[in-house]
């Protein structure tokens, strides 16, 4: 049990006490929020009428984080990402939102596996997709943060 002398001679002041725990609190719900995977979901239903999906994005992916761009579609559709970053991301395709939740949950997530592609700077990336999906861009390993541009169209 600790004891602490508050009022003693040469022990710390009581608003000494409430500050350093002040502190102590934020910068633990600091540390909590900047750690936390995040994930950002869009979804587009299409920009023009030549293609079923146009999204043009820049974003920056910190180091522990993951961002995700998701779409409903019936159909099968042959997606495209023109991705360029300033520092190695992953870039994984999966099926729907909830496997980019298990992903950052740490948990087994399904992916399609030919068309992952690790340490990506810059790359034209094509997958053909079963109807709704969710290109996930990942610096979950990274030690910087990464600015990521994007474009995703699908036909």
């Amino acid at each position: 049990m600790f004891k602490f002398n508050i009022n003693k001679k040469g022990g710390m002041p009581a608003w000494a006490w409430i500050v350093l725990s002040v502190v102590v609190v934020a910068g633990v719900v600091l540390f909590f929020a900047l750690r936390t995977p995040s994930v950002i979901v869009v979804q587009d239903s299409g920009a023009n009428s030549n293609s079923a999906l146009e999204k043009e994005d820049i974003y920056v992916v910190s180091s522990g984080y993951v961002h995700s761009t998701c779409w409903d579609s019936e159909e099968s559709l042959e997606v495209s990402a023109l991705i360029k970053a300033s520092n190695p991301v992953d870039v994984y395709w999966v099926p729907d939102e909830a496997n980019v939740d298990l992903f950052i949950n740490g948990l087994d997530f399904t992916h399609y596996p030919e068309c992952y592609n690790p340490s990506v700077l810059q790359s034209n990336i094509v997958c053909v997709i079963d109807g709704d999906g969710c290109l996930m861009v990942s610096n979950v390993d990274g030690l910087e943060s990464s600015s990521v541009s994007v474009l995703l169209t699908a036909d």
